[in-house]
Order: structure tokens, then C-alpha cells, then sequence
């Protein structure tokens, strides 16, 4: 028999959801592992196990939760809540790491990691960093310089990296500026023609 409730849990309930944040640490801390030794495929899959065992505590919609008979109608613990955003933040930001450091990185894929995790905590400043490089690199350097500024504001210390893509925006976008000047006068030059 169950004992009574805790925070809206029932205590059977809450070991499920235990067990199923215990099994997320898991694949998150294998797949730092991974990362580490620059498997960054196997890294990839730990992290996004992780975050499928997330889903299952906070959706319900992962046959993991539904076979253990979570009931995501009962609101969850606030420290639990706290360990399900933080583990998440972790596994995305790690995600969009491991993405960065293949071959052919889709920055898309990067900059969408990155906003979950700016969206869950807007001060973060690996995610704003890695979020204005995939901006540098598909060269929206206006909007990579934002997220470049918002990273170094949430830093609280001078990053080196940070300085120097500031800088690497600016220059680029003084040579965008060239160019669009260089192409418009060609254009009147030929219309005077």
C-alpha cells in the first residue's frame, strides 16, 4: 500500500520518477564521457537518451513512463522540477557542443539547441556563445553579435573568445557594408551610362 502524498506524489510515484531522473544522470555523465574522449556520435545518443527519459518524467508520453505508470497529472516536487531543467539545460547545451565539434556542423540545429536553453535560463552563457558562433558561421553577424554581447554580459568576466568574435563581427560587417557600397555605385555608374 502507498503512503500518503508528498507535494501531489504518491510515494510510488515519486520513486518512479527517482529512478527515471537516476537513468537521465546516467546517459548525461556517459555521454560527457564520450565527449571527452571525442566520440561525439555516441555522445549524441547518451544525451539524447537522456533527454527521452526526461520527456517520459515531465510528458508522459514515452513508453518508459507509461510502462513504470507515472501519472503526469500530479504536479512534481519543485527540487525535482529544478533537476529536470537543470539535466535538460546540460544535455542541450552538451548537444549543441558535440554538433559544433563535428565535420560539417548544422548550425541550425546548433542555434535551436541553444535557444532551449536560453528560453529555460536567459543568463546562459555557453549557450549565447555557441549560439552567436553558428550565427558567425551562417554569417548573420548583426543577430551573432547579440547573442555574443548577451554572452559576455552573463559571463560577468572578459572571455577572450567572446572579445574576439565581437571583433570578428564587427570587421565582418564593416566588410559587408564595402560590398553593398562597392555594388551600389556600380549600379548608378551604370544606370548614368
Amino acid at each position: 500500500m502507498e503512503s500518503l502524498a508528498v507535494d501531489g506524489f504518491s510515494r510510488g510515484s515519486l520513486e518512479k520518477v527517482e529512478h527515471l531522473l537516476r537513468e537521465a544522470k546516467k546517459y548525461k555523465e556517459e555521454g560527457n564521457a564520450w565527449y571527452l574522449s571525442k566520440d561525439y556520435r555516441k555522445a549524441i545518443r547518451c544525451y539524447h537518451q537522456s533527454l527521452l527519459y526526461i520527456k517520459s518524467i515531465t510528458q508522459g508520453q514515452d513508453t518508459v513512463g507509461t510502462l513504470l505508470g507515472v501519472n503526469q497529472k500530479e504536479s512534481l516536487p519543485a527540487d525535482i522540477q529544478q533537476t529536470i531543467s537543470k539535466l535538460s539545460r546540460d544535455c542541450h547545451n552538451n548537444l549543441a557542443a558535440c554538433i559544433m565539434n563535428k565535420d560539417d556542423p548544422d548550425y541550425t540545429k546548433v542555434i535551436s539547441y541553444c535557444d532551449l536553453v536560453i528560453d529555460d535560463q536567459p543568463t546562459n552563457a555557453k549557450a549565447h556563445f555557441r549560439k552567436g558562433v553558428s550565427l558567425y558561421n551562417l554569417k548573420d553577424y548583426d543577430t551573432a553579435l547579440t547573442s555574443f554581447l548577451k554572452a559576455k554580459d552573463s559571463a560577468g568576466a572578459s572571455d577572450s573568445q567572446i572579445n574576439k568574435y565581437i571583433n570578428m563581427c564587427h570587421q565582418a560587417n564593416k566588410v559587408e557594408t564595402q560590398k553593398m557600397k562597392a555594388t551600389y555605385q556600380n549600379m548608378f555608374k551604370q544606370m548614368a551610362v
